[in-house]
């Protein structure tokens, strides 16, 4: 499991547990099938500092390199982030909409595929 959360004295936390109980903290991480592909792409793009907008779209470059769907879209995936709002820490699901519009602009295009 992957498991995110915000507090007052750390900030943003990322955690990733395995069935045996062990757990261990991340600023970036992927699991699953593919995943050792996955973390190099973010350990090359992922920085310090990144907003909402710019970690959402190495997501979707992340999983338009790693996935085996010839189009993923809303159809297969679900985004979910964890955000502050006027000072709370909050969870929300993205809207097929936003999850779309993500994938298509992370999709390779045309000119790239020929290369």
């Amino acid at each position: 499991f992957l498991v995110a959360g915000h507090d007052p004295a750390h900030g943003f936390q990322l955690y990733h547990t395995d069935p045996s109980g062990n757990f261990s903290g991340w600023k970036a991480y992927a699991i699953g099938i593919n995943n050792n592909t996955a973390q190099q792409i973010m350990r090359q793009d992922w920085k310090e500092g990144l907003k909402l907008q710019e970690a959402l779209e190495l997501t979707a470059k992340v999983l338009t390199k790693t996935m085996d769907a010839a189009n993923p879209n809303s159809e297969k995936l679900e985004f979910g982030v964890v955000e502050l709002v006027d000072g709370k820490a909050r969870f929300r699901m993205l809207r097929d909409e936003e999850v779309d519009k993500l994938m298509a602009d992370a999709a390779p295009k045309e000119e790239e595929q020929e290369s």
